[in-house]
């Protein structure tokens, strides 16, 4: 229990990081693939899926924190369509 924990913790705190830090240098836009933004609480269903596949739970807890930190800041969100400016 205690390693799911910190597996958690470690992924909310490091998506605040990337979110405080690494999309400041995108100009606060973040990751856009054919005209859709992608949020990084998709790389969190990502390691959900993986620890899914693999039989790691740890994996699974880093990727909820991850969710859990963008849902908190920024909503539940893993595409979005951009509008072109």
């Amino acid at each position: 229990m205690i390693r799911l924990t910190l597996f958690f913790f470690l992924g909310f705190v490091i998506a605040w990081f990337y979110e405080a830090t690494m999309l400041q240098l995108f100009g606060g836009q973040g990751l856009i693939i054919g005209g859709y933004r992608l949020h990084h609480s998709l790389y969190g269903l990502l390691f959900i899926l993986l620890g899914i596949f693999t039989h790691r739970s740890t994996l699974m807890s880093f990727g909820v924190g991850i969710i859990v930190q963008h849902t908190a800041t920024d909503g539940l969100w893993f595409l979005t369509k951009e509008v072109m400016k």
